[in-house]
């Protein structure tokens, strides 16, 4: 009888070994998949942050456009904005 309690034993431990692996591994792929969906984002971030910088240089250079113009006392029209700024 000890020796069939013993081979319960073992397997009920090496059952409960193999359920805290699968978990940790189950755990690790979760956390990995959070990883790369953070760096996909961040990435997508990081280009609209390029594009709005973009945008405002385009935007002051056309300001100081204007300012010039009335500065130094052309007439109307002003000079006309980039192509793109304002679509």
């Amino acid at each position: 009888m000890s020796g069939e309690l013993a081979v319960s034993v073992i397997a009920a431990s090496a059952a409960i070994i193999a359920a805290v692996v699968a978990l940790l591994g189950a755990r690790e792929a979760r956390q990995t998949t959070r990883v790369q969906d953070l760096e996909k984002g961040l990435d997508g971030a990081h280009e609209q942050i390029l594009a709005a910088r973009a945008d405002r240089e385009q935007i002051w250079l056309y300001c100081r456009q204007l300012i010039h113009h009335i500065y130094v006392g052309n007439p109307p029209p002003p000079p006309p904005p980039p192509p793109g700024i304002f679509d």
